[in-house]
């Protein structure tokens, strides 16, 4: 995890759990994952692919009142078989629950903000921008629940180009979900399996002007070890 994102995660959970000690009930998770997924990067007729870009992920929430949920995260993809470096995806996220049944059934609405960071296309410098989150969880008895999120941010920043031969970047968008179970293993500890999908769509002006649009994606499975409490 970059230091910057570190500070950012840190930050959020530290003040949303201090707030919620003082204030109230607060419930939480933190996960370490692996992320099995397999990567590929569409030009125009151009296209690359890194077949195994399995690299460690990073999560955690925290829920006051089990109404208002706060939500960090990282996940990476190794592209070195591309001779790129690692593609990157930080978010963090307010979530309301809109409907909440019980604490580990309900579904929730929020808003967030995503940073890409995308050497492989050729990005210099990182993209980021707001986006918009759903999230949906089936409790079973206290152990078990599974669960289906997403994430859309419509406008991303348009990043400079590592090199000015490579034009400019421009109409930026992304989306992700992921879906999967969660079982509790023992007290406070849990194990996390399921599938996610990662997508950022740009357009890509050369420097005579020529428009191409192109698509960076990461798909695959995932499977984790947490804490919760």
């Amino acid at each position: 995890m970059s230091r910057a994102s570190f500070r950012i995660a840190a930050l959020a959970v530290g003040l949303s759990g201090g707030f919620a000690w003082a204030a109230g009930p607060v419930d939480g998770e933190v996960d370490a994952q692996w992320w099995a997924g397999d990567a590929t990067i569409q030009e125009g007729p151009i296209r690359l692919a890194a077949d195994d870009a399995g690299a460690p992920a990073y999560r955690g929430e925290l829920w006051l009142f089990r109404r208002y949920g706060f939500r960090a995260g990282q996940y990476a993809a190794d592209l070195g078989t591309l001779g790129t470096g690692d593609a990157r995806a930080t978010s963090l996220d307010f979530l309301w629950r809109a409907v909440s049944a019980a604490e580990n059934t309900f579904f929730a609405v929020g808003l967030g903000w995503q940073r890409m960071e995308l050497p492989s296309v050729g990005m210099q410098d990182p993209t980021s921008g707001a986006r918009l989150d759903v999230e949906g969880r089936l409790g079973l008895g206290g152990v078990t629940y599974f669960y289906a999120q997403g994430g859309y941010a419509p406008t991303l920043d348009a990043p400079a180009a590592a090199d000015p031969v490579l034009g400019r970047f421009e109409d930026l968008s992304g989306w992700e979900w992921e879906a999967g179970v969660r079982w509790k293993l023992a007290p406070f500890v849990h194990l996390r399996a399921g599938y996610r999908q990662l997508e950022v769509d740009y357009t890509r002006v050369d420097p005579l002007g020529a428009r191409s649009e192109g698509t960076y994606e990461t798909r695959g499975w995932l499977a984790g070890l947490g804490i919760h409490f």
